[in-house]
């Protein structure tokens, strides 16, 4: 398993867009934004945890007033799974909520799997689930969105990534640096 960790300052974070204020503070002042809180994220090499891999564990968590970490768990040589889950429950004990985009529906059922096949104890009764996807489906209209993708929040909410990667594409680049070792 390799970890890879970047930590951000808050005040850098933001949309050059000045219609858009989106500063350190109004994101640490959000009642979910907060040093107990963890956002979260899983890539697999497929939907079905019993046939396929879990590759990557993302999450992120607030330091302080400034900075913002984002971690990456990574299983490096297709067979650190097991590691990955044991690091993600250790850290997950820190926290009270989880927050997720579809997390409700594809993240934690996935990953519980895998802690299951990997005969791996976890509970998640301690930690509040907040799924972005379910708590704004119903504004879908009223946002103006074409697609509930989390791609197309990000738009409405005027946040542009450098670069898009497909999870298909992940997948197959995923299995290519298996193959290769190289970054």
């Amino acid at each position: 398993m390799k970890t890879i960790t970047k930590t951000f300052n808050l005040n850098d974070i933001h949309n050059n867009d000045s219609n858009t204020n989106n500063t350190a503070d109004n994101f640490i002042n959000n009642s979910l934004c907060s040093e107990h809180t963890i956002f979260f994220d899983i890539e697999t090499t497929g939907l079905s945890a019993a046939r396929s891999d879990l590759y990557l564990i993302g999450y992120g968590t607030i330091l302080n007033d400034e900075q913002f970490r984002i971690t990456l768990l990574f299983n490096d040589d297709g067979c650190s799974e097991p590691k990955m889950l044991a690091a993600f429950k250790d850290i997950l004990a820190d926290y009270k909520y989880l927050v997720t985009y579809n997390g409700d529906t594809f993240d934690l059922p996935y990953i519980k799997e895998k802690y299951r096949q990997f005969r791996q104890e976890i509970s998640f009764d301690s930690i509040t689930s907040i799924d972005v996807y379910r708590k704004i489906r119903k504004y879908k209209k009223l946002l103006q969105m074409d697609s509930m993708k989390q791609s197309a929040l990000e738009s409405v909410m005027g946040m542009e990534r450098d670069e898009f990667h497909s999870g298909g594409l992940l997948i197959d680049t995923y299995q290519d640096y298996l193959g290769t070792k190289d970054t």
